[in-house]
């Protein structure tokens, strides 16, 4: 397909990704998370791990070179948040205008952290930079598979929300007098929104409801195992 006939395709699917995008966070009544000026796109309201200050302030004051060697220096320790560190490296070549290098340093990411949270805005960030450099092709394949995915994401969240709204009426009965709370039915509507694959947020909700179900009911070592799973994927 011809660069300038794939213009309008690849506008359109990045209109088609924020609006997901945006349209997720209002569903779970959330505002958008405030971002460092560095990111173009939202965290999907994932806390943004802190970075050490020199790299912070060399990316505000747009000294990017400076930037990526402060964080290639950070990188050698293998800190807990190298993920974002590798996003951050790839977004300031890209601001640099290296959008070779910033391509490279972004693939590397996803390959390197195929289950971080950051592995979207990594692909993002790659997209981003195909396009810069006149690869409207590529870049139109990356954001049509994730504009697919949020899609499909978002029909999960409505789905599992319906799911919810029952558990929800099961758990905590409206009339306490004529109703009492079945706390083993509800943790079976509960199971069955989980099992739809629902957004990170919504997951989050949805695992606390199921442990405090079987915790409800005495069964403490369903309990248990539940909230270890739910610390453990929201740390």
């Amino acid at each position: 397909m011809h660069r300038q006939a794939l213009l309008p395709v690849f506008a359109a699917l990045l209109v088609v990704v924020v609006s997901v995008l945006c349209g997720l966070w209002g569903m779970s009544g959330a505002e958008s998370p405030k971002v460092p000026s560095t990111n173009p796109l939202p965290t999907d309201g994932n806390e943004i791990p802190p970075v050490p200050r020199v790299i912070a302030e060399a990316l505000q004051d747009r000294r990017y070179d400076e930037a990526v060697a402060a964080i290639d220096d950070r990188l050698k320790a293998d800190p807990p948040q190298a993920d974002y560190l590798t996003y951050l490296k790839g977004r300031a070549l890209y601001l640099a205008q290296k959008y070779d290098e910033a391509v490279t340093v972004f693939l590397e990411g996803e390959k390197r952290f195929p289950e971080s949270l950051w592995r979207h805005w990594l692909k993002f960030g790659r997209a981003l930079a195909l396009a810069r450099k006149g690869d409207f092709a590529s870049a139109e394949a990356i954001y049509r598979e994730e504009a697919k995915r949020l899609l499909s994401l978002e029909r999960k969240d409505e789905l599992a929300k319906i799911y919810l709204e029952f558990a929800d009426r099961l758990f905590d009965p409206v009339n306490k007098v004529e109703e009492k709370p079945d706390y083993a039915k509800a943790r079976q509507f509960y199971e069955k929104a989980r099992d739809l694959g629902p957004s990170e947020g919504l997951l989050g909700q949805i695992l606390f409801q199921i442990a405090r179900c079987h915790q409800l009911v005495g069964e403490f070592d369903a309990a248990v195992a539940v909230y270890r799973q739910f610390i453990e994927r929201f740390p």
